[in-house]
C-alpha cells in the first residue's frame, strides 16, 4: 500500500506531461512565446545582439526602438537589439534543441509541468503525508490557471516547478539537501528573477528550524550561480547588475495598483481556483496549528505562508490586467495551497467512512477544476495561437522578401517564421506614419501594415489626422474570419474588395523560415 501514493503522483505527472505535450501551442507568437523561444535561438548562436545598425538610417525618432520587435530592445551600444527576458527558460530551451532539435523547445513546459506535479507530492512525503501529497498534486494538475499555462511556451509553469523543487528539498535536513534546494532556487531566480525574495524566505527559514547557520550558508552558496549569472547578463545588456530588460520599476510597481489588483485576483481565485483559494489558505492554517506535535510540521507551515505571502505581495502594486489567467503570476503558490486544501480535507477523516467521504470530495474538485480548464479555454489555446503561423503563412506568399510590415502584435512572429522586417507602428512617432510610409517606399522596401481588429481603433487614436493611419481603404487580404487585416500602405484602393485567406490546417512545430529567427536587412 505504501507504494500507491508514490506509483499515483508518478500516473498524475506522466498524463500532466503527455497532455503538455498534446495540446501545446508549439508556436513562437506574440510577446512572450516569440521572446523565449528566439532569445533560445541567440543563446545557440553565442551572441545575444541582434546587429541592427540599418535602424539608425530612417530620419523619425527613436528610429531603433522602431525596429524592436516584442520580447526586444534597443541595446547600451545603441545598434543592437536584445532580449528583455530572463535567460532561465530560453537556456532550458536551447539545450533542449541542442539535445533533440528544433521542437524540443515546446518540450520544456509540459516536462516542467511533469516535475511539478512530483515536485507537489514530494513536499507531502517530507511532511509524512504522502496521500496528502498525492491528493495536493491530483489538485495542481488539475488546476485550470495551472492547465491553461501547461500550454504556452512561457515562464510560469519553469519557475514554479523549480521553487516547489526548492521548497520540497529545503524541508530536508541533509547538506545535499540544502545543496539541491540551493541549486534548484538558482535555475528559478535564473527563470524569473524577481522572485529571488522567494530564496531569502527560505534560507532565513533554514537558519530558523536548525537553530544556526550551517545549512543555511550552504543554500545560499548554492543560489549564488543563478545569482552571478543574471546579474553578470543584466550588466551585459542593461548596464547593471539590477537592471532588468523591462521599463522601469516606477512605471511597473505603483500604490495606485494595489486595491485593482487585489480585487482582479481575489474575484479569479475565488471562481476560477475556489478549492485553492478557501480549502488552500485555510488548510495552511491547519497544518499551522492541527497537524500534532511534530516541530518540524508546524515550521514548515510557517515556511508556506511565508512563500505564498512574499510570492504574491510584490505583483499587487504591479501592472494591472484584465485577463484571468494572469493568476499564472502567482503560481509558485500553488503547490502548497493544494497541501493545505489536502489537509483540510484529511483533517476530517476519522473513520472508513468519512475516507470514502474526502476521497469523493478530491474526485469532485478535481473533476470541477477540468471543467473549468475547458471552459476557460486551456485545451484551445494552441488553435488560438496558430494565427501566428497562419498569418505568417499568408504573408510570406504576399508580402516580397525585401518589404517591410507595419505591425505590433505579429513583429516578432513574422520575423520568426518568414524573415520579412516588421516595424512597430506603437513606438512610431504619430507625426511620422505617412513620411514613414513614403520613406520606406522610396528606399525600394514597400510598406505593408498587419493588423488585428483590436488594433484598428488604437491606430487610428495614435496616428490621428495621418492618411495611412485611417485605414479606411480595403484590405489587401483578411485572414481568420475578418480578425486580422493585411494592408498594402502604397494602394490605398476602395476596391476591389480583399482577399480572403482560408484557414489552414494548423501546423504543429513550424521552423523559423529564411535567413532564421531574428533577419537580417539593409536598405
Amino acid at each position: 500500500m505504501r507504494r500507491v501514493p508514490r506509483l499515483a503522483a508518478i500516473a498524475l505527472a506522466i498524463a500532466v506531461t503527455a497532455a503538455g505535450l498534446l495540446w501545446n501551442t508549439q508556436t513562437a507568437g506574440g510577446a512572450d512565446a516569440y521572446g523565449y523561444v528566439s532569445q533560445a535561438a541567440l543563446w545557440r548562436a553565442g551572441t545575444l545582439h541582434v546587429d541592427h545598425a540599418f535602424a539608425l538610417d530612417p530620419p523619425w525618432p527613436t528610429p531603433l526602438w522602431t525596429f524592436a520587435p516584442l520580447g526586444y530592445r534597443p541595446a547600451l551600444n545603441g545598434t543592437d537589439l536584445v532580449p528583455i527576458y530572463a535567460p532561465g527558460l530560453p537556456l532550458l530551451m536551447a539545450a533542449a534543441q541542442t539535445v533533440a532539435g528544433h521542437c524540443a523547445a515546446f518540450w520544456v513546459v509540459p516536462i516542467l509541468g511533469g516535475v511539478l506535479v512530483l515536485a507537489t507530492y514530494g513536499l507531502g512525503v517530507r511532511l509524512g503525508r504522502p496521500v496528502d501529497g498525492v491528493a495536493a498534486a491530483a489538485l495542481v494538475a488539475t488546476s485550470p490557471a495551472f492547465l491553461f499555462m501547461l500550454m504556452a511556451p512561457m515562464s510560469d509553469v519553469p519557475v514554479t516547478a523549480f521553487w516547489a523543487l526548492a521548497i520540497a528539498a529545503v524541508l530536508g535536513r541533509s547538506t545535499s539537501s540544502a545543496i539541491a534546494a540551493g541549486l534548484a532556487a538558482s535555475i528559478a531566480i535564473l527563470i524569473r528573477p524577481n522572485l529571488v525574495p522567494l530564496a531569502a524566505v527560505l534560507a532565513i527559514w533554514t537558519a530558523w528550524r536548525d537553530r544556526h547557520w550551517r545549512r543555511c550558508a550552504v543554500f545560499i552558496a548554492a543560489t549564488l550561480p543563478g545569482v552571478t549569472a543574471v546579474a553578470l547578463v543584466n550588466r551585459a545588456l542593461y548596464g547593471s547588475p539590477a537592471t532588468s530588460g523591462y521599463e522601469s520599476l516606477e512605471r511597473l510597481f505603483r500604490w495606485e495598483h494595489i486595491w485593482p489588483n487585489v480585487s482582479r485576483y481575489g474575484t479569479w481565485l475565488v471562481t476560477a481556483e475556489p478549492v485553492l483559494a478557501v480549502a488552500g489558505l485555510a488548510g495552511l492554517v491547519v497544518l499551522l496549528r492541527r497537524v500534532g506535535p511534530s516541530r518540524d510540521e508546524r515550521s514548515a507551515a510557517v515556511l508556506f505562508l511565508a512563500v505564498v505571502i512574499v510570492a504574491w505581495a510584490q505583483y499587487f502594486p504591479y501592472t494591472v490586467f484584465d485577463q484571468w489567467w494572469y493568476l499564472r503570476f502567482l503560481l509558485p503558490a500553488w503547490p502548497l495551497l493544494a497541501l493545505g486544501a489536502a489537509a483540510t480535507g484529511a483533517a476530517f477523516i476519522r473513520s472508513n467512512r468519512t475516507r470514502l467521504i474526502a476521497a469523493l470530495v478530491l474526485i469532485a474538485a478535481c473533476t470541477v477544476g477540468l471543467v473549468q480548464a475547458v471552459t476557460r479555454g486551456a485545451f484551445r489555446a494552441a488553435q488560438g495561437e496558430s494565427k501566428y503561423t497562419e498569418v505568417a503563412a499568408a504573408v510570406a506568399s504576399i508580402v516580397p522578401s525585401d518589404g517591410v510590415v507595419l505591425s505590433m502584435q505579429h513583429s516578432g512572429s513574422l520575423r520568426y517564421y518568414t524573415g520579412r522586417m516588421t516595424l512597430r507602428w506603437d513606438y512610431l512617432d504619430p507625426a511620422w506614419l505617412d513620411r514613414a510610409v513614403a520613406w520606406l517606399a522610396a528606399k525600394g522596401h514597400r510598406p505593408f501594415l498587419l493588423v488585428e481588429r483590436f488594433e484598428r481603433q488604437q491606430i487610428r487614436l495614435h496616428f490621428d489626422g495621418s492618411e495611412v493611419g485611417r485605414l479606411d481603404w480595403q484590405p489587401l487580404a483578411t485572414l481568420r474570419n475578418g480578425e486580422i487585416l493585411l494592408y498594402d500602405a502604397m494602394r490605398r484602393d476602395k476596391e476591389p474588395p480583399p482577399t480572403p485567406v482560408p484557414e489552414r490546417q494548423r501546423m504543429r512545430c513550424v521552423p523559423p523560415g529564411p535567413p532564421g529567427p531574428m533577419p537580417a536587412f539593409r536598405w
